[in-house]
């Protein structure tokens, strides 16, 4: 059986990559397919790069926050790339954090002057706050502001206080969203609301998405398999959701994605694909043959 499994993660697994989107209008999820500029590198035999958020971009760079997961330890680290904004080329790739557990989702919260990481570490059952020194490229520890296993989490704040939005493992591809507050970003987070969503599209896909006078969360569509699509829902304050729109990308051989992010006038998205689409698709015809024949026993 471990042999079986084996084949089966080695025919299946897939890699990631980031793109660019230069947004002209207001609306909260521009994602055209052929607006996407896809992120160039040699960093493919090595490993990928997923979950972006943009710190900054000037003229000449784009300086975005990536989830970089290394195939031989088979682990997420959070990290830093430089793109050249004129053929989004990589030019710059700095670590800057990196555990025994895996890491992803380096969302940022702007506060007062400082800028704050908060990146996935569901693994490790816990959700830490750190300062980035954006000048020397490090991060400080802060404070744990949750102990649980949450996936994807993402902060929103108004008048109220901060509220934590995240799903929690092991159900976190599933249809529940849970909401901790907070009266200040360090305070002490209590529980707050669970909400359920009509299907398994609870995770976020990224940041909570201000336009104008409104909120929006993007989630992950996550029925029929990780990372299908991504799910807009306007936000209401008493953290009901509505669902306005959906994108799915369409060329082959992309399997789906997973996360959408903007700074001001730039969106960042990724995609994921088979490394070995081939072998992926033998692999799937022999497990249906498989299945038809234990059914047909």
């Amino acid at each position: 059986m471990k042999l079986y499994t084996k084949i089966r993660n080695f025919s299946l697994d897939h890699y990631w990559n980031i793109g660019f989107i230069e947004i002209k209008d207001d609306d909260p999820i521009l994602v055209q397919e052929d607006k996407i500029h896809w992120l160039k590198h040699d960093f493919q035999s090595k490993g990928w790069f997923a979950d972006p958020f943009i710190l900054e971009y000037d003229n000449n760079n784009i300086f975005v926050l990536v989830e970089e997961f290394d195939y031989d330890t088979r682990k997420g680290y959070i990290s830093k790339l430089v793109v050249n904004r004129s053929d989004y080329t990589l030019k710059d790739r700095i670590t800057l954090l990196k555990l025994d557990s895996h890491l992803s989702f380096p969302n940022v919260i702007r506060e007062k002057g400082h800028t704050y990481l908060y990146p996935e570490n569901g693994t490790a059952n816990v959700l830490n706050l750190y300062e980035l020194d954006n000048i020397n490229n490090k991060l400080t520890f802060v404070k744990t502001l949750i102990h649980a296993p949450l996936s994807d989490a993402s902060i929103y704040h108004d008048e109220r206080g901060y509220f934590i939005l995240a799903t929690l493992q092991p159900d976190d591809n599933k249809d529940e969203l849970v909401i901790y507050h907070s009266n200040t970003l360090l305070g002490e987070y209590s529980d707050f609301k669970h909400v359920k969503f009509p299907d398994n599209s609870a995770r976020n896909a990224g940041a909570i998405c201000k336009i104008k006078d409104r909120s929006y969360k993007i989630s992950q569509d996550c029925n029929g398999g990780y990372g299908m699509g991504l799910k807009l829902y306007e936000m209401n304050r008493d953290f009901s959701f509505h669902l306005t729109e959906s994108f799915y990308l369409k060329k082959k051989p992309i399997d789906g994605m997973h996360t959408y992010n903007r700074y001001k006038d730039l969106a960042v998205v990724d995609f994921h694909a088979p490394r070995r689409p081939v072998l992926k698709n033998f692999w799937l015809k022999v497990s249906n043959i498989r299945e038809l024949i234990k059914n047909y026993f």
